[in-house]
């Protein structure tokens, strides 16, 4: 499992939470206020694996950052239905589109036609060294709401904060995000 950026003991001390009772559910919303993050801004914030599905390969640009390293290629077969891993003779990488990688298949080569539709997997590693304060406090500000208001809707008409949640994902959404 990647490594959380920010850890049960941080979350409790920011929410100011003195019980243990409800650490298991902290830490799913934890996870889950993570994820929203890093799918809101298009920013890694664990240190992990990822596989990145593609349906052909000639060059490829994975929108997430930051990769520290691709691993490999990998494709089903059509006919056999086994996984291929691709040489690392045939594609490299690129970062001329910084901050991205992208995965190039060399101009001389190209992959087998027996490629199967949709399984080519580009494999990384992933490994944010620092994660800005800001995204820190979206996540404390995500899993405060949730854990404050578990229920799906209120009885009570809500209003966003100046300079809450939304903006603080804006301030660090990489080019892609979903934001």
């Amino acid at each position: 499992m990647p490594q959380t950026p920010l850890t049960l003991d941080a979350i409790k001390a920011a929410l100011k939470i003195r019980t243990s009772a409800d650490d298991g559910d902290l830490v799913r919303l934890i996870d889950s206020a993570i994820a929203v993050v890093e799918e809101s801004t298009g920013r890694a914030l664990r240190a992990g694996p990822g596989v990145y599905y593609v349906d052909r390969i000639r060059r490829v640009r994975i929108p997430i950052v930051p990769i520290t390293s691709i691993t490999s290629v990998v494709y089903t077969d059509d006919t056999t239905g086994l996984d291929v891993t691709v040489s690392s003779n045939v594609w490299y990488e690129s970062r001329v589109l910084n901050p991205y990688r992208s995965v190039i298949i060399r101009a001389n080569v190209s992959l087998p036609s027996n490629v199967r539709e949709n399984t080519v997997r580009i494999n990384y590693v992933t490994g944010a060294a620092v994660i800005p304060a800001g995204l820190d406090q979206a996540i404390v500000a995500l899993v405060g709401a949730w854990y404050n208001n578990p229920e799906a809707s209120s009885p009570i008409r809500l209003e966003d904060v100046p300079f809450s949640f939304k903006m603080l994902l804006q301030l660090y959404q990489v080019n892609g995000g979903a934001t």
